[in-house]
């Protein structure tokens, strides 16, 4: 075996290794280089081989049920295209190869629907996402001979269910003073966080607080239980109870204010009730709080 035929092999087993994996190994002109672009919500990356280069844009959630767009952008010059290759978790579900009658092919991988009257040898259009959608997606680029270069590059997506529906406030039970109740968040994921409020004082005593199992359904989707037990304060004419449900802040980087905005109207929900002796009012709260409200009179 010359070496020049062994440089190609070994350099195509470090294609098969992650990015993060082979980080700091430079050989015959292979490096890996990594950058995200937070506010467009977007994973950048690009890996170089020679002349080869290679860039995926990768969305970096994707909201269930919406459609999601991949680039794969490449520079190959002055070489010749042989075949586009797109895959999820390892497996692969779409290829381009331009010399083929179609050239592009489609591949049955879990969770991944390509529309391929939409996708090309630079971009894949996958319609409505659904939870099995998240993942590692990689992109790899191959020349024609006689140099048979490879380089790929991969980021990764998640989807997000936010609730159609505010937190319940249910169980509701006074006992003179003492107050027993429970928040109920709507179906999400990834899971939501529950969060009680009485006239806007945040409530972190574990004592005042009951933690229960969230309940998974067969979907995916989860359902968070948090009660709330204390003894009103005498000096309270009127009792605002407040229950937040959110998706917010989740481990992704978000930036931009309209994508703050985007995240505060669709992953933030509360559930106030108002208790009080002789009458109620309701303060209305920013437009995009979903609001439902409980009446408790005292007796």
């Amino acid at each position: 075996m010359d070496f020049e035929l062994f440089r190609i092999l070994l350099i195509k087993i470090l294609l098969v290794l992650k990015p993060s994996q082979i980080e700091s190994i430079k050989f015959a002109g292979l490096k890996f280089i990594s950058t995200a672009n937070d506010a467009a919500r977007v994973i950048k990356k690009t890996a170089d081989y020679g002349n080869l280069r290679v860039r995926v844009s990768v969305p970096q959630f994707k909201v269930y049920d919406e459609i999601a767009q991949f680039l794969c952008e490449y520079n190959l010059k002055p070489e010749s295209l042989y075949s586009v290759k797109w895959y999820k978790d390892n497996e692969e579900f779409y290829r381009y190869v331009p010399k083929r009658k179609p050239p592009a092919t489609s591949f049955k991988v879990e969770g991944v629907n390509v529309n391929i009257n939409a996708s090309d040898s630079k971009r894949v259009l996958l319609k409505s996402v659904g939870l099995k959608t998240s993942g590692l997606f990689r992109c790899e680029v191959s020349a024609e001979a006689p140099s048979f270069a490879s380089a790929q590059s991969e980021a990764r997506m998640e989807i997000i269910y936010f609730s159609k529906h505010p937190p319940t406030i249910s169980n509701i039970e006074k006992n003179g003073a003492e107050f027993n109740l429970n928040c109920t968040s709507g179906k999400t994921f990834p899971m939501s966080t529950l969060y009680w409020y009485i006239n806007n004082k945040k409530i972190d005593s574990g004592s005042n607080l009951i933690q229960y199992p969230h309940y998974k359904d067969e979907q995916g989707l989860i359902t968070t239980t948090l009660g709330l037990k204390f003894i009103s304060k005498p000096e309270y004419f009127s009792m605002e109870i407040k229950c937040v449900s959110s998706l917010w802040p989740l481990p992704l980087k978000v930036s931009r204010n309209e994508h703050l905005e985007f995240w505060k109207s669709k992953g933030i929900q509360e559930t106030v009730l108002i208790v009080t002796n002789s009458s109620f009012s309701l303060r209305f709260l920013p437009y995009f709080i979903t609001i439902s409200v409980l009446i408790c009179l005292y007796l």
